[in-house]
């Protein structure tokens, strides 16, 4: 089960970007597809935006599975220079690393743990 998840949201595409965008965005779900398909990640849900502030957030992918393969991924060249592309066609790109699913009772435990230890009620 996973316990470890990837959040990538972007913003609007560079102006005059917009065709290379769409390609870089078939490049992210294909590799993310060979990924799920070789048994390195659990999941991959993919959404666009069809409301809200879409200069910020246009859409997102939701990567999950475990903490240690996704990190091999995220070290790999490939990943890296996917997302050098995706930081020169949109705007706003963020990436968030997570602590997920089977995870979360530890991550809440340390948070307890700190917080006791700085004296935070």
């Amino acid at each position: 089960m996973a316990d470890a998840s990837l959040h990538l949201t972007w913003g609007t595409p560079v102006v005059g970007r917009e065709t290379q965008g769409l390609m870089v965005f078939q490049e992210a779900l294909a590799f993310w597809g060979k990924h799920k398909e070789a048994g390195n990640i659990e999941s991959l849900r993919v959404g666009l935006a069809r409301e809200g502030a879409f200069t910020q957030v246009s859409g997102y992918m939701l990567v999950e599975g475990s903490a240690a393969k996704l990190s091999t991924i995220t070290d790999s060249d490939d990943y890296k220079r996917l997302i050098v592309k995706a930081m020169h066609i949109v705007e706003n790109i963020h990436i968030t690393a997570c602590e997920a699913d089977t995870a979360v009772p530890l991550a809440v435990e340390r948070l307890i743990s700190v917080r006791k230890t700085l004296g935070i009620g």
